[in-house]
């Protein structure tokens, strides 16, 4: 039977601690409406985000499971069984996709899926091993990056992050950029475990990425950079990234956070993509979903986004339905 809980004090006995993207500090870091599906086998962090008539669930994490010999079979039936008690309970109008960073073994039964990846660092071997592996192009744009004095910083501003990564999403057009208050809650909740790092070159932040990482993995969730940026600064911050988190945790993986399907080549997501791919990752593959539970509500809700979007001057296509149907720009 599936149970939400409100707050972690309430399933402490059951796990704990919960991986960082999981965790009440970064769940109240999204949203004030969060909580976690639980049963004897499984735990799935959600929050709900609540805009004018709209309320949409979002998964922060894939499917934790509790136990050893579990099934992707056993996972559907608890995903059908949160699918059910959002109806039930109308928790949301619909279930949104997932973040990138999430790949679910398998999906609910009344969901529409597509296949989905991300990209996974081994940062368990050594420095030279891991640039090493990098494509050719990288290690050389690397090292140009410190011939020419680029220097990396941790201690980078929310407010300057939220900045640089505000541009680039409108620059890119793209509606993917949390608002500044999620840069300063999650640093101020989240401590040494949320890192906002920066490339500059001459006092100029070129490049910056937002870290979050546990003992258990680490996530570059969000990253941006200025028009014209250095060629080598992504790269170079990229390896220093690793090397930190190696510095100050246990974590086995870097995750460079998804990966979609059939791209068309000349895309912005194929340049993304050719550049996550040039550090040589492995690709981890699942699913994404989405659960339609208010088809009237979710419908106007896609409607008021792609209006909103065109307004910006921006072409929104929802990710699941841009793989399904290949409505790439």
């Amino acid at each position: 039977m599936v149970k939400i809980y409100k707050s972690e004090e309430e399933f402490k006995n059951i796990i704990y601690p919960l991986p960082i993207l999981g965790s009440e500090a970064y769940l109240q870091s999204k949203s004030d409406d969060y909580g976690w599906f639980i049963s004897e086998n499984f735990v799935l962090p959600f929050i709900i985000d609540e805009k004018l008539i709209f309320k949409r669930m979002i998964f922060t994490l894939e499917t934790i499971y509790l136990q050893d010999g579990l099934t992707s079979d056993d996972e559907k039936k608890f995903l059908d069984e949160i699918v059910q008690l959002a109806q039930e309970n109308k928790l949301c109008d619909f279930i949104n996709k997932a973040q990138s960073y999430t790949v679910f073994h398998t999906y609910p039964t009344k969901s529409i899926y597509v296949p989905w990846k991300t990209y996974e660092i081994d940062i368990t071997k050594d420095d030279e091993a891991i640039f090493s592996s990098f494509n050719q192009s990288h290690q050389r744009a690397l090292l140009q990056a410190i011939k020419d004095g680029i220097q990396i910083r941790f201690d980078v501003s929310p407010e300057d992050t939220y900045e640089l990564i505000y541009a680039t999403a409108i620059r890119t057009g793209s509606l993917a950029y949390p608002p500044l208050e999620y840069f300063r809650h999650s640093k101020k909740t989240l401590g040494s475990h949320c890192l906002y790092a920066g490339a500059y070159k001459d006092g100029v932040l070129q490049t910056v990425s937002t870290i979050f990482f546990d003992d258990k993995r680490a996530y570059e969730l969000y990253g941006g950079y200025i028009f014209g940026a250095h060629k080598g600064s992504g790269q170079f911050l990229k390896f220093e990234i690793i090397k930190y988190i190696k510095a100050h945790s246990k974590a086995p993986i870097f995750d460079l956070c998804g990966e979609r399907t059939n791209v068309k080549p000349d895309s912005k997501y194929a340049a993304i993509q050719q550049f996550k791919e040039r550090f040589s990752p492995i690709q981890k593959e699942g699913y994404a979903f989405k659960v339609i539970i208010n088809p009237l509500k979710t419908k106007l809700f896609n409607t008021l986004v792609k209006l909103y979007s065109k307004r910006k001057g921006i072409r929104y296509v929802d990710p699941i339905d841009q793989l399904l149907t290949g409505d790439y720009d």
